[in-house]
């Protein structure tokens, strides 16, 4: 049996305005977001194969909650998850979105996992 890689992106910081109120949502908050991430093929030396590029990655998801407007964490969740499935060689990706809004708690956090299916996927960024 082989084993399973698994890339990890931990803290990655983002803004964005996020919050169920009108007035939550006018200033950008800040959030933490942890991501494991199983490449769809194994690892192989650059340029042979498809690869998660994760610098081009960790850009894409900060670029996507820059610029979006979320009232639900489980929303923002779901879009980034999807978009990232969409965009890169991921088999299976599982993303923690932490909000730091409530009193005498560290954090706030929605987890989601969602894995592709089977079949041809996008060429290696």
């Amino acid at each position: 049996m082989l084993g399973e890689d698994v890339i990890q992106i931990r803290g990655l910081s983002v803004c964005t305005c996020i919050g169920t109120t009108r007035e939550e949502r006018l200033c950008p908050q800040h959030l933490l977001l942890d991501l494991q991430i199983q490449p769809q093929s194994p690892p192989a030396e650059k340029g042979t194969e498809p690869f998660v590029d994760y610098s081009a990655l960790t850009q894409r998801v900060r670029s996507l909650c820059a610029v979006g407007q979320w009232r639900l964490m489980e929303t923002l969740a779901a879009e980034v998850t999807d978009v990232l499935l969409l965009e890169f060689p991921i088999r299976r990706l599982t993303l923690r979105v932490r909000k730091f809004i409530l009193p005498h708690t560290e954090f706030v956090a929605v987890q989601t996992t969602r894995g592709r299916q089977e079949g041809p996927g996008p060429r290696g960024r």
